[in-house]
């Protein structure tokens, strides 16, 4: 009110828009009762408005859109963002892999692929902030990439360097490695092996979805849904 033309005072604001409005429809209701108000479409309008115009925010804004294009599968407009912020901040491979999965999430494979491969060669070479990736962070993500896209000869491969090391790997990237790695232990018809990976999955974190999951598939196979 004070600076209409203060566009980085938006960031704030269409964020709160944004938030309130994606708020399940009854606690929608309650917040209206109290005074609160979103509409998601006008906050995600607040903040295009400081990735473009912004000054102090827009590198904020150019996060948290593409933190909300993904979360609207709205992929297309996540990949500019992503690409943008992974220029701009080398070291920070999160942004990378989020793009991997943002062109695997569109359909296009080939980039997806070439994108992890990339990840790799930093790894490789030692380049500033890849020395923290694990081998078997990227090994993972190529293999639930092609998992996904039914490539399941390469996806076993991948998934088995990945397990392998497990020990390297987050909770919840470790169990779902072996999780997946059984279910594709079954896709190839051998259900021994797969109940041997599911065990892996429910040791290596009891309490998650993941091992919850996998020990339904030990008395029943899994089974890829068309």
């Amino acid at each position: 009110a004070i600076d209409p033309e203060f566009v980085d005072a938006l960031l704030v604001e269409g964020l709160h828009e944004y938030v309130v409005g994606s708020m399940p429809r009854g606690i929608r209701w309650f917040s209206f009762l109290v005074g609160l108000h979103g509409d998601r479409a006008k906050g995600i309008e607040m903040l295009r408005k400081v990735e473009l115009y912004g000054i102090r925010n827009r590198l904020d804004a150019e996060l948290l859109l593409a933190v909300i294009y993904r979360r609207e599968k709205r992929f297309a407009e996540a990949i500019p963002l992503l690409s943008v912020l992974s220029d701009r901040f080398p070291r920070n491979f999160i942004l990378k892999f989020e793009l991997a999965q943002m062109y695997s999430d569109l359909g296009d494979q080939h980039r997806a692929l070439s994108v992890l491969d990339g990840i790799e060669k930093l790894r490789a070479a030692g380049a500033p902030g890849y020395g923290r990736v694990p081998p078997a962070r990227v090994e993972f993500a190529r293999g639930n990439l092609l998992f996904w896209y039914r490539d399941y000869d390469q996806a076993l491969a991948s998934m088995t360097k990945a397990t392998a090391n497990a020990h390297a790997l987050d909770l919840n990237t470790g169990v779902l490695a072996w999780m997946r790695l059984g279910q594709l232990e079954d896709l190839k018809g051998d259900h021994a092996q797969a109940v041997s990976a599911y065990k892996q999955a429910i040791a290596f974190a009891p309490k998650s979805e993941a091992a919850s999951e996998s020990k339904r598939y030990i008395s029943t196979p899994y089974r890829r849904k068309s």
